[in-house]
């Protein structure tokens, strides 16, 4: 149980980082350009914001730990990366699909899903096999 609560803290550590460079560094200028489509910044719920990553890294490491057998660096990763095509279909295709953003908006939330979602899948494996060395 302490390899998963662990698993789950880093991950979600990780994942804010990542969405902080993804989203107000990298992607700052394409919301700047596209702010008549968003709440202004005041209007925003920065927690309810961060609610689905937390409810995304829960069930990530969950069903990890729960159902995948053979735990190492490289399924974990793999994992990861298929994840990362879900959540990274489900936000930049489909946002791309029913609002007027640029194709390039879709790809930069499509690919920093899968990429934060393959590094959190790395990590996971990590942590997992370095608990079990330590057993």
């Amino acid at each position: 149980m302490k390899k998963y609560w662990l698993s789950v803290v880093v991950v979600l550590i990780v994942s804010v980082a990542l969405n902080y460079v993804v989203h107000c560094i990298l992607m700052a200028q394409a919301y700047l350009d596209t702010a008549s489509l968003w709440r202004a910044a005041d209007a925003m719920n920065v927690w309810l914001f961060h609610a689905p990553t937390l409810i995304g890294v829960l069930c990530f490491v969950y069903i990890y730990d729960h159902f995948i057998g053979n735990k190492n660096v490289k399924n974990a990763f793999y994992y990861g990366c298929l994840w990362g095509i879900a959540a990274g279909s489900a936000v930049g295709i489909t946002t791309y699909a029913v609002m007027p953003i640029a194709v390039t908006m879709g790809c930069f939330w499509f690919f920093g899903a899968f990429i934060q979602w393959a590094i959190a899948g790395a990590i996971l494996g990590w942590i997992y096999n370095l608990h079990r060395s330590h057993n």
